[in-house]
């Protein structure tokens, strides 16, 4: 029952998030530089969606090879939901006050209803009890990210955001080091937190069912 539930939902979250990202993208382009609203691909919130996409399309393609299937289950599945969770709770924290585009359907789409979709997947789908060993790797896309955000920004390379920071709140020349390792550090807790939470849930529910 699940499986057929999916089958109809998970084309319905594809097209929503690959159309908001259309949209965005063809507006930005329209209203700037395309260049430089080609950028906006730099952020995290993009990136992490359109791999949620991707996620879901391999799913719907792949259904006969359950090799793969297991593969882009467990660790795969439950990194990108921490990831989708947070691009939630981290912008909602620290970008959407006084954001004068909170308000748009992009935005919210791609902070909001498309996490909370995905996250929604999850609770249909989940059926692998997740280790807490996958923590370490859930912590390697966002270390890495944190590398590029900050190398852009010493190096002036372009950015949507009116400064060459992708996050305003990591520019250290600005706000100095402490601030920005403060912001780091509070961020690297709430991943754990959230992919700590998500291996619990994991493991209650595959209990449940099995």
């Amino acid at each position: 029952c699940m499986n057929k539930i999916l089958i109809y939902y998970r084309p319905l979250v594809i097209g929503f998030i690959l159309a908001t990202q259309l949209v965005e993208q063809v507006t930005q382009i329209i209203n700037c530089d395309a260049g430089l609203c080609l950028a906006r691909n730099k952020n995290l919130t993009i990136q992490v969606n359109y791999a949620a996409a991707i996620w879901l399309l391999l799913n719907l393609i792949n259904q006969g090879d359950q090799v793969l299937l297991n593969k882009l289950k467990g660790k795969i599945h439950g990194g990108l939901t921490v990831y989708m969770v947070f691009v939630t709770v981290a912008y909602h924290v620290l970008l959407s006050s006084g954001d004068p585009y909170f308000w748009t359907f992009t935005n919210l789409s791609q902070h909001y209803i498309a996490p909370i979709l995905f996250l929604l997947d999850w609770f249909i789908s989940n059926d692998v009890s997740y280790d807490y060993s996958f923590l370490k790797s859930w912590l390697i896309y966002p270390s890495l990210y944190l590398v590029f955000a900050l190398t852009n920004g010493v190096l002036g390379l372009s950015s949507n955001t009116g400064s060459s920071y992708i996050y305003g709140f990591l520019n250290f020349q600005e706000f100095g080091f402490i601030a920005v390792l403060t912001v780091v550090v509070a961020v690297y807790v709430l991943l754990i937190i959230l992919s700590v939470l998500s291996i619990f849930l994991s493991k209650k529910l595959n209990n449940e069912i099995n």
